[in-house]
């Protein structure tokens, strides 16, 4: 995408680009924000754990096994994620704020 483009029409059209971004980003993290929730609610997390069990089988764990290591697995990269997603999000905040 030519950027310059098309902040060379926003100028043309009398908007401002940089509000314009602004409204744009809040946009996307927004719908990032309820697709990672969707995915770590109950239902996604019972959904994604159901496809992983029924794409491998580790063959001397019967399928209940199975089942609570990825339920496990889940839990864990759930975590990590979120403490991503925290600390990607208190890192834009200190550079709003300064």
């Amino acid at each position: 995408m030519d950027l310059k483009k098309l902040n060379s029409v926003l100028e043309k059209a009398g908007i401002d680009a940089e509000e314009i971004k602004d409204e744009i980003v809040t946009a996307v993290k927004d719908e990032v924000k309820e697709e990672v929730e969707k995915t770590f609610s109950e239902d996604g997390q019972k959904i994604l754990v159901d496809k992983i069990n029924k794409a491998v089988n580790i063959p001397f764990l019967n399928e209940k096994q199975e089942e609570k290591l990825f339920t496990a697995m889940f839990k864990i990269i759930k975590v990590v994620l979120a403490k991503r997603i925290w600390t990607i999000n208190k890192f834009e905040n200190l550079l709003i704020r300064s």
